[in-house]
């Protein structure tokens, strides 16, 4: 395979490492903001909170928009086969189970595709785990100023 796929992923993952933190700063920022004037655990909870909440959510963002533009760069190897042979070619690279020829067709669309494998599942780990930081984070804003009846406590969750 051609290094396109390498640089488009090393693209990406740049792309949202820049983002993530750019987010991470900014969550940082609406902590300190919407924490003002609170106890200093409250505060550093709200912080902590705003980071992994805004910055997962950003990050998450760019890692789903990079990985809907790598999708025609993962369905390649598989283009243009059967349901059998799709089936046949995927069970070889996830399962590791050999196609019956070394050197068939086959064989070599599987070995394409567990590259181009290899190069996209980090992203979407990456991008898995900055959802789950993103959704953590949030409820950590909510968890930490209700216990506390911080200044984010709305009327509505007075009766919690």
């Amino acid at each position: 395979m051609a290094d396109e796929p390498h640089e488009t992923v090393r693209r990406a993952v740049r792309r949202t490492t820049w983002i993530t933190v750019l987010g991470a700063v900014v969550g940082v920022g609406v902590g300190l903001w919407l924490s003002a004037g609170e106890d200093p655990l409250e505060r550093a909870l709200v912080v902590v909170g705003g980071l992994m909440a805004i910055g997962g959510f950003a990050g998450t963002a760019t890692a789903l928009i990079a990985q809907r533009r790598m999708s025609s760069v993962t369905s390649a190897p598989t283009t243009g086969l059967d349901a059998a042979g799709k089936r046949a070619v995927q069970k070889a690279v996830f399962a590791g189970v050999p196609v019956e020829q070394r050197e068939s067709p086959l064989a070599l669309r599987a070995a394409d595709l567990a590259e181009v494998l290899s190069l996209t599942l980090p992203l979407a780990t990456a991008q898995f785990v900055l959802l789950y930081g993103g959704i953590i984070g949030s409820q950590v804003i909510g968890l930490s100023c209700r216990r506390t009846g911080g200044a984010l406590r709305s009327a509505s969750s007075s009766s919690w």
